[in-house]
């Protein structure tokens, strides 16, 4: 925001969906849109397709370990991301002391598969016994499978069971089970 007393901000939205991080409002690109802009809050748009690994709110990197992230993720498509991670503190990372954890997501009609594989490299910098709550902008589902274990169960409102619930911003949130590789299929449809 660059003009004194604004609170509207006209953004020019290049080609495909993208959703107000905020409020889950969506729009369509190529055009123009007016996003509101309250001060306390920044204007932020994220493309259909993205994977976004979200961490508690921290200070510096030796505060807490990451030990669980959020994965937020607005499925199209097939989208990829590499999550990158060091050490945090020193140079390492330049000799090639680092992990790149492989996270995938394909949508289809009716149907969701997202997959976080084993980290790759120096694994030592990626906390033990890391956990994953995945976000995804989905419909309700009709069910939830994790790999190796089957049907999740529907836990209502309750984050710390493994399972899957509707959070308030209408995103499908699902703790699955512990385990070094991932893998998610949501279904949908009555």
């Amino acid at each position: 925001m660059t003009r004194e007393g604004a609170t509207a901000w006209p953004v020019y939205l290049p080609q495909g969906e993208w959703f107000d991080f905020w409020t889950g409002e969506r729009h369509l690109g190529p055009g123009g849109v007016t996003l509101t802009a309250p001060l306390e809050r920044l204007p932020l748009l994220v493309r259909a397709g993205a994977i976004l690994p979200l961490g508690p709110v921290v200070q510096h990197t030796g505060e807490r370990p990451l030990d669980e992230l959020t994965l937020q993720i607005y499925p199209v498509g097939t989208s990829r991301f590499g999550l990158y991670e060091d050490d945090g503190r020193t140079n390492a990372y330049r000799r090639g002391a680092y992990a790149l954890t492989p996270i995938v997501c394909a949508a289809q009609p009716g149907r969701v598969s997202i997959r976080v594989e084993p980290a790759a490299g120096e694994r030592s910098v990626v906390p033990a016994g890391r956990r994953y709550l995945l976000r995804v902008r989905a419909a309700r589902p009709r069910a939830v499978m994790a790999e190796g274990s089957g049907e999740l169960p529907h836990v209502g409102g309750d984050a710390g069971r493994e399972g899957w619930w509707m959070d308030d911003a209408g995103f499908l949130c699902v703790r699955p089970p512990a385990a070094a590789e991932l893998a998610i299929t949501v279904t949908s449809g009555t």
